[in-house]
């Protein structure tokens, strides 16, 4: 019988089970072979049970496969359900992959599947993991999950306070107003002022645990606007950015790409942002980005944007993008803020331009002049 070239094991999971799906691809006929499927507990249990069940499929067709076969495993993200079996897998150094629902989704429409089912889903997941190449999936470390956890939290209570505060103010200004309601809104707005300064504590000992963490802290928080909370929180929900090789990747991941919708001489639709990325970066990085817009690159950054469409929250926008690939940078690269690096830059293109030497007068460029001594 001829080698199988590629493995993988698809697998749909829900709160109480998980589908999983074994296929192989042969390398003569070029065609998929299904080595097994079976219905698993999503439990310790059944994650034990499940990972048996591999070792024993793969010694069954190890004249197929060979010996030493690891498949590679893809999951559906399900809310939190998938994570005990990801980090499981991880641990027991098997190549998993974790992607989003509505990628899994368009794969399916691709294939004309009109059918939805578990065990459907986990058969498309690993016919997915046989054509396509994945990104192995990585664990957040032990402290971002923490802070992440926090940092969320903190901020669904200030949404929650803000809303109790806009129910206070209609109840103050109806035209019977009941005054013990408006007590327990006070009350109520303390208890969750309380609450936030707990989280805020929790999250200044956690940052203090971890030096390099607390170091990464205080270098962001040298950049225009940057709050340490807001550093917390970018490096938190991307775990320092330990799992991001580009900037672009970085960019999408936060939902900052540009979408463009462009063909032929028809269609020449606006661009925007995709917004299908994280949204508490997005969030957390939007009143830093009216603070910075004043000072230093992003200044020259925002008034540039703006001087193209004239439009207020584009450059807003673009100006957090811009916010996250100098954090990027700076974290990536182990360097300090430098306020003056975009100008040292402009100055040595100008140099080169008009061929001085390094240690010549700077040439600043035109487009900088008025701006720069901001």
């Amino acid at each position: 019988m001829e080698r199988l070239i590629k493995l993988c094991i698809g697998v749909d999971v829900s709160k109480d089970d998980f589908h999983a799906y074994f296929a192989g691809h042969n390398l003569t006929d070029d065609i998929e072979l299904k080595l097994g499927a079976r219905k698993f507990d999503n439990s310790c249990s059944g994650i034990k049970a499940f990972q048996s069940w591999i070792d024993v499929k793969c010694e069954t067709h190890a004249d197929q496969i060979g010996k030493e076969a690891n498949p590679w495993i893809v999951l559906e993200a399900t809310g939190v359900y998938h994570e005990h079996l990801a980090y499981d897998l991880y641990e027991a150094k098997r190549c998993v992959s974790v992607i989003l629902p509505n990628t899994s989704c368009n794969f399916a429409k691709s294939l004309n599947e009109h059918s939805k089912t578990d065990r459907a889903d986990s058969r498309i997941l690993a016919q997915m993991g046989l054509e396509r190449k994945l990104d192995q999936w990585l664990p957040f470390s032990k402290k971002s999950l923490q802070l992440k956890s926090l940092t969320r939290e903190r901020q669904g209570l200030i949404d929650e306070r803000t809303c109790i505060k806009n129910q206070r103010h209609a109840v103050k200004h109806a035209r019977n107003t009941l005054h013990q309601t408006v007590r327990r809104m006070n009350s109520l707005i303390k208890f969750i002022n309380e609450q936030i300064d707990e989280i805020e504590a929790q999250i200044g000992e956690l940052v203090k645990e971890d030096k390099k963490f607390a170091k990464a802290v205080d270098r962001l928080t040298t950049i225009p606007g940057f709050g340490s909370l807001t550093a917390c929180l970018v490096l938190a929900e991307t775990d320092g950015f330990a799992l991001f090789k580009t900037r672009n990747q970085l960019i999408k991941y936060c939902g900052l790409d540009v979408v463009y919708k462009q063909s032929g001489t028809s269609i020449d639709a606006r661009t925007h942002i995709s917004k299908k990325g994280n949204k508490h970066i997005r969030g957390g990085l939007f009143m830093p980005a009216l603070t910075a817009r004043k000072h230093g690159i992003f200044k020259i950054h925002h008034d540039r944007q703006k001087k193209m469409h004239g439009k207020h929250k584009k450059s807003i926008t673009a100006t957090m993008r811009k916010m996250l690939i100098v954090a990027y940078a700076m974290i990536k690269n182990e360097t300090d803020y430098n306020p003056h690096y975009e100008r040292e830059l402009l100055e040595q293109k100008a140099k080169k331009r008009a061929g001085q030497s390094e240690d010549q007068p700077a040439v600043t460029a035109p487009h900088l002049e008025g701006v720069l001594e901001s």
